[in-house]
C-alpha cells in the first residue's frame, strides 16, 4: 500500500511501517520495527523523510562516502522527486558518493527516471550484480571535493 504524500503526508512511524510491511511481509511488523529503530540509533547516522519516503545514510570511513537505505511509502511518481531532492540534500551536507543494496530490480528502473532530471556530467550511478543477485548501486551526487 502507498500513500500519494501530496495528498497526505505520513509520519514516519507509518512510513517505516509500511515500508517494512511492502518490503517483507511474511516478517513480523514489531520485528521489522525493531529492526529499523536499531539501525537508526547507530552512531553516524544522518536521516531526512521527503514526502513518504525516509532515507537513511550511515557515513563510511571515507570521507564523503555513506551507505544508503531507503523505506518508502509513496507514489512512484513522488519517489523519484523525493529522491532528487534527497540527492541535493545528501551532497550539501558533505556525500559526494553513496552505496546501495537493491534486491529488487523495479527500484533500478525508478533510479533511471530519477537521473533523467538531472545534470549526468556532474552525477550518476554505476550498477553491479551481487554473487546473491541482488545489486550494488554505487551513486555520485556531485563533483568530487577534495578530502582535507
Amino acid at each position: 500500500m502507498l500513500f500519494n504524500s501530496k495528498i497526505k503526508k505520513l509520519a514516519s512511524l507509518n512510513v517505516l511501517a509500511i515500508a517494512c510491511q511492502n518490503a517483507r511481509p511474511k516478517t513480523p511488523l514489531n520485528e521489522a520495527l525493531a529492526r529499523v529503530k536499531i539501525e537508526l540509533s547507530l552512531p553516524n547516522t544522518w536521516k531526512m523523510q521527503e514526502g513518504n519516503s525516509i532515507f537513511v545514510v550511515h557515513k563510511s570511513n571515507i570521507p564523503g562516502f555513506g551507505y544508503l537505505v531507503m523505506y518508502n511509502a509513496d507514489t512512484i511518481f513522488n519517489v523519484i522527486q523525493n529522491t532528487r531532492e534527497f540527492f541535493s540534500a545528501a551532497y550539501k551536507v558533505g556525500f559526494d558518493n553513496l552505496v546501495a543494496q537493491i534486491e529488487n530490480p523495479a527500484v533500478l528502473q525508478t533510479l533511471k527516471h530519477v537521473f533523467k532530471g538531472m545534470d549526468t556530467k556532474k552525477t550518476g550511478y554505476v550498477v553491479q550484480r551481487t554473487d546473491k543477485g541482488t545489486y550494488q548501486v554505487t551513486i555520485t551526487l556531485g563533483p568530487q571535493r577534495s578530502v582535507k
